[in-house]
């Protein structure tokens, strides 16, 4: 009887789990398809041109990244960077140097009408080092977008600051639409799908907005995640040459400058994924609408 009354509680518990993973996967399509809906409703042009970067090194990264480099396994890049964790980590020296080595031409920085950026304290730095010096004509928004954070949980690198303290660091940043707190950061790490899904609707949401031309400064592993394993997010490379460099959906290096047209598919086709709990097809997600990402010579 011991035995049944165990395997009964086992299964209890296992349905709870059930259960809460099924709603989180419900709530994640529910926002896609809001986003989705939003967009549509306030999207002004076909495309946009969108400048995409990556953080210069923080200080997680010299000896996770140059273990990756080298082909570790990705347990042993995450037991790396614990290993040299902190808090919303800032930039080295070196990613400093970084952020200016990739600052964009006065020709391009003229003409941005919008610079985005991850709340996280090394993507917001290289953001400022990037366009510093922009001259006093350009008059693009700085405005902070949560969907852009770095995968998040487990690291306390990927736990950001409050907004008043963001504020203080960075007083020429809009931090207006993220909570005053970070209320989403937890132990146990976000899966890579859904931090897939999170750039998506990042994506949704600048197509939503007014602006045509706009410069992304984000995360490794949010792009690399978005960028191949997101269903509706399709890549394509228009560049003149490719023999020599990245595909269009490699991971970037530290404050590498990509520039990608950004557009919705002419055909709306969107493909159904496997849901992860049931292994069926999820067909809810046919609702969300695909996103192209061409990318072009800078």
């Amino acid at each position: 009887m011991q035995g049944i009354i165990c395997d009964r509680s086992h299964s209890k518990q296992f349905s709870r789990s059930a259960s809460a993973s099924a709603r989180k996967s419900i709530i994640r399509i529910l926002l896609i398809m809001a986003a989705t809906l939003s967009s549509l409703q306030r999207t002004t042009a076909a495309s946009k041109s969108l400048y995409i970067v990556r953080h210069g090194q923080a200080q997680h990264n010299p000896r996770a990244e140059a273990a990756k480099a080298a082909g570790c396994s990705m347990q042993r890049f995450f037991e790396l960077m614990r290993d040299d964790d902190a808090l919303d980590a800032d930039l080295t020296q070196i990613g400093r140097e970084q952020g200016r080595s990739s600052r964009l031409s006065s020709h391009v920085a003229k003409s941005l009408d919008l610079v985005v950026s991850s709340p996280l304290s090394r993507a917001l730095e290289t953001a400022n080092l990037v366009v510093d010096g922009a001259s006093p004509q350009c008059s693009f928004q700085k405005v902070c977008c949560e969907d852009f954070r770095e995968i998040n949980g487990s690291l306390l690198n990927a736990q950001r600051r409050s907004t008043q303290e963001l504020r203080e660091k960075f007083p020429d940043w809009d931090f207006s639409g993220i909570p005053t707190t970070d209320t989403t950061w937890s132990t146990e790490l976000e899966t890579y799908e859904a931090c897939a899904d999170r750039g998506y609707l990042g994506l949704c949401w600048l197509m939503g907005r007014s602006e045509q031309n706009i410069l992304l400064v984000a995360h490794g592993g949010l792009l690399r995640f978005m960028m191949t394993m997101q269903p509706n997010v399709q890549m394509r490379d228009m560049r003149k040459t490719t023999k020599t460099n990245p595909l269009c959906d490699d991971r970037f290096d530290n404050c590498e400058v990509r520039r990608y047209l950004l557009d919705w598919e002419d055909s709306c086709d969107v493909k159904s994924v496997d849901d992860e709990e049931t292994g069926s097809q999820d067909l809810s997600k046919s609702s969300a609408r695909t996103l192209v990402l061409t990318q072009v010579d800078l």
